[in-house]
């Protein structure tokens, strides 16, 4: 998460439908199941990549098939919670043994997640029940569920304000849920399709890309109003925000990442990581890179998919990863300067980091 929380992302891919039309099959099933379910277990490290980047554990987040999609970190608690499209679960990973700790049963279809980690909640987005669940980290379990608006895009949080946005692809909206009531206080009306949302908890402004006119649209969250809308990234289904540099990135159908300044509102880089399409991206605010993932390498052939990272200095890729599992969301805690990759090829969540580490924040 970003400054104070780490990211929030959601996912897509170019020349294939973005992640919120390619619904898994889910199963639902209730309250928390037990550890000897998920098999988790910490795997060797899978590969080495350049820029001194590598995956250093592959951890199993159990079950049956249950296609790992999204992630969501805690860098206060060092925790890290894995949504299961095809399980109808949530994975719980203690990033210090690196271990499934807990595996909690959700709504059908979890698709992405966001941790406010001041109030240690988080919230998952339910695409085919169109809700979001509400779970406390002390007692893992789900506490609240909350009816959104029509075929769920991506939900980003506010820890500064706890508050949660939720954009809906149905009706071109964008639900804002107030945590402390846990019921929706507004819809705001976005562009054709939003399929992605972040927030800069800094300047309290929320980024929402639109896929169908290839816009984003830019909105005051204390005013809840339409400020700017930013034209020229095609088809944008994945965003992510710096609030230390008020930086904005978009992964755009071009299969390219667009760099944006948050201030002035203009396409200050194109960046093309290397393979067939990325999908999903986070921030590491402390260490001024961004990750992304991209499930191939290249189109229509068999290959392992792989991470880039993305130097927001140079606006330039100094790293890239080989990742084999199918690698669809990542989440990043700058504390601990670790990206957690969920890979639904194979039931896995990869942790990335770079060897020599980068200097370790403050953490809790």
């Amino acid at each position: 998460m970003r400054a104070p929380s780490d990211h929030y992302v959601v996912a897509g891919h170019q020349a294939r439908t973005p992640a919120a039309w390619r619904r898994a099959a889910a199963v639902a099933t209730a309250s928390v199941l037990p550890l000897a379910a998920t098999a988790a277990f910490a795997m060797p490290a899978s590969a080495a990549g350049t820029g001194g980047y590598r995956v250093t554990a592959t951890i199993a987040v159990g079950g049956v098939a249950p296609e790992p999609w999204a992630v969501g970190v805690d860098p206060t608690t060092g925790t890290a919670y894995v949504a299961n499209i095809n399980g109808g679960t949530v994975s719980v990973i203690d990033e210090a043994t690196r271990t499934v700790t807990a595996t909690i049963a959700d709504d059908a279809d979890p698709e992405a997640v966001a941790v406010d980690p001041t109030t240690h909640t988080v919230y998952v987005a339910n695409a085919a029940a169109a809700t979001v669940s509400v779970i406390s980290e002390a007692t893992r379990t789900v506490t609240a569920t909350i009816a959104v608006g029509d075929t769920f895009g991506a939900i980003a949080v506010d820890p500064t304000t706890h508050t949660v946005y939720v954009t809906n692809l149905g009706d071109d909206t964008v639900s804002v849920i107030n945590e402390a009531t846990r019921t929706v206080t507004a819809t705001i009306a976005a562009g054709a399709e939003p399929d992605a949302v972040a927030v800069d908890p800094t300047t309290h402004t929320l980024y929402v890309g639109n896929i169908s006119p290839g816009t984003v649209t830019v909105i005051n969250e204390a005013t809840r109003t339409v400020t700017a809308t930013i034209t020229g990234v095609d088809s944008p289904w994945a965003i992510a925000v710096d609030p230390r540099t008020d930086a904005v990135y978009v992964i755009s159908f071009d299969a390219d990442v667009v760099a944006i300044d948050g201030a002035t509102r203009a396409v200050t880089a194109t960046i093309y990581p290397p393979g067939y399409g990325p999908l999903a991206l986070a921030v590491d605010s402390t260490a001024g890179t961004v990750y992304v993932t991209d499930e191939e390498a290249v189109e229509g052939r068999a290959n392992p998919g792989s991470v880039s990272v993305i130097s927001e200095a140079t606006n330039t890729v100094i790293g890239t990863i080989t990742d084999g599992g199918g690698p669809e969301g990542v989440a990043v805690d700058s504390c601990r300067h670790a990206a957690y990759v969920a890979n639904d090829g194979n039931g896995t969540v990869s942790v990335i980091k770079r060897s020599p580490a980068s200097s370790a924040s403050a953490c809790p």
